[in-house]
């Protein structure tokens, strides 16, 4: 699967959980990043939130998901290694918190 298809199904997993309309202003962003590399992307995780920083959206703050030597973590397609899904799950489940707390706060506002 490349990489682009990943972010797209992710995407849509977000979507579907917090019903969240990822158009406006101020976005909820987390930033992932995954290498056969033993150092797991971190360069390209710093040039993501040095990107993210002159856009209109919001990292949010959570550990960096970094996966080193992916390629020994995913079996038939799947991310196999749990302290590996588990970190990730966390983070994503504070992105969804967020994307509903902005959501409330912009539903406030109107």
């Amino acid at each position: 699967m490349s990489d682009t298809s990943t972010h797209i199904r992710l995407l849509e997993v977000v979507r579907k959980f917090c019903g969240a309309n990822l158009s406006a202003r101020n976005n909820p962003t987390l930033t992932m990043s995954c290498s056969p590399d033993y150092t797991g992307g971190v360069r390209a995780q710093i040039q993501m939130r040095q990107t993210l920083a002159a856009t209109p959206t919001r990292v949010v703050s959570t550990p960096e998901v970094v996966i080193a030597a992916v390629h020994e973590k995913i079996r038939d397609g799947q991310l196999t290694d749990e302290s590996v899904v588990k970190f990730a799950s966390d983070a994503i489940d504070v992105l969804a918190r967020e994307i509903r707390q902005t959501q409330f706060a912009e539903a406030r506002q109107t």
